[in-house]
């Protein structure tokens, strides 16, 4: 049984109205429908479980707030259905790091109208003086005569993926396959105070937009664990806090999703290093995002690799990461499209 829910898709306007001096936020929200589907617990068995380690993270946007969930035993996992992955949805908690009870889909359709789940399913939320959003038909931006962030692009790329299915009464959303993020946070313990990098599983990949800035959270797949270690190699401060993820379906983890998402990782990574030591974007490269096809990304690199030597014999900076890049993009299946997500749900 597949059944409506009608959800307010909330962003934020951060501009100058009319008549107005200074800029603030305003938060705005247009309706949508979304799909929810009833699958038996054998349809749906789990993937991949993980535990959330109990870190102090300087990342503090909507986006990544989902990953940080977690029950009584600080678990999270996803399930396995129709072919994708599928995350386990937990209520909001009013305190960071905090244990959560799994949201039920029957509260869910009840009140999802009014906003309750936008938090954690990474929408806008009005903060602390704010009003309540305003419920709109239409983009808002035009009622502003300076518009400094516009979040309504975000939010319907975050609406597009949408999807959810009900598992013993379970809310569980449409995820990618769940990946890792190597977090910036602060870890404490024994009176000290120390900022490094941890990686915490997510579900959520957030292709888009790519940042090269010192905070950065880069995305790499489960099977680099290798590469895990060497760039969190302050780990072992998260002492029992931290396991490595439980496969429990091999199957239901795609090779070429791992290929793809490796390559997309050692791109960003080449990029990151060329801003730090040259101070400058590798002209050109950064297109490599915007390409829609692993054939696109494959031969994009190719034309510019006449290019690479000159990094490393006049700058000193290593091609390595973008020859691997290649290697794992032409091991991969033909006409895989990076982003299968699905249509974004109907306005209304």
């Amino acid at each position: 049984m597949t059944r409506t829910v009608r959800f307010p898709m909330s962003y934020s306007i951060h501009g100058r109205l009319p008549g107005r001096v200074m800029p603030r936020s305003y938060i705005f929200a247009e309706m949508v429908d979304l799909q929810v589907t009833d699958v038996a617990a054998e349809d749906a068995p789990v993937a991949v479980s993980w535990k959330v380690p109990h870190i102090r993270t300087s990342v503090t946007s909507a986006e990544y707030r989902p990953m940080w969930a977690f029950d009584a035993e600080r678990r999270q996992h996803t399930v396995f259905y129709e072919g994708r992955h599928w995350v386990r949805l937990l209520q909001e908690t009013h305190w960071d790091n905090s244990p959560s009870e799994p949201l039920q889909c029957a509260d869910f359709e009840r009140a999802a109208v009014t906003g309750a789940f936008n938090g954690g399913l990474g929408f806008a939320v009005p903060t602390q003086g704010q009003r309540k959003f305003e419920i709109v038909t239409d983009d808002q931006g035009g009622r502003f005569e300076e518009v400094i962030r516009h979040g309504r692009p975000r939010a319907l790329e975050l609406a597009s993926g949408l999807d959810f299915i009900s598992v013993n009464g379970v809310l569980h959303a449409r995820a990618d396959q769940p990946c890792f993020k190597l977090v910036p946070a602060w870890y404490e313990a024994d009176r000290t105070r120390v900022k490094t990098r941890y990686p915490v599983v997510d579900t959520k990949e957030l292709r888009a937009p790519r940042t090269l800035d010192p905070v950065r959270v880069p995305a790499l797949p489960l099977s680099m664990r290798d590469e895990v270690t060497r760039k969190c190699p302050q780990m072992w401060r998260l002492a029992d806090q931290f396991e490595w993820p439980t496969i429990h379906m091999p199957e239901s983890l795609s090779t070429d999703e791992d290929l793809r998402l490796e390559a997309d990782y050692l791109v960003h990574e080449f990029l990151a290093r060329t801003e730090n030591t040259l101070g400058t974007r590798y002209a050109g490269l950064e297109h490599y995002f915007r390409q829609p096809t692993v054939e696109a990304k494959l031969d994009y690199l190719l034309a510019n690799e006449r290019e690479w030597p000159e990094f490393r014999t006049r700058y000193g900076v290593s091609t390595a990461p973008l020859r691997r890049a290649v290697e794992a993009l032409d091991n991969m299946s033909i006409s895989l499209v990076p982003d299968g997500r699905g249509t974004a749900p109907a306005l209304s």
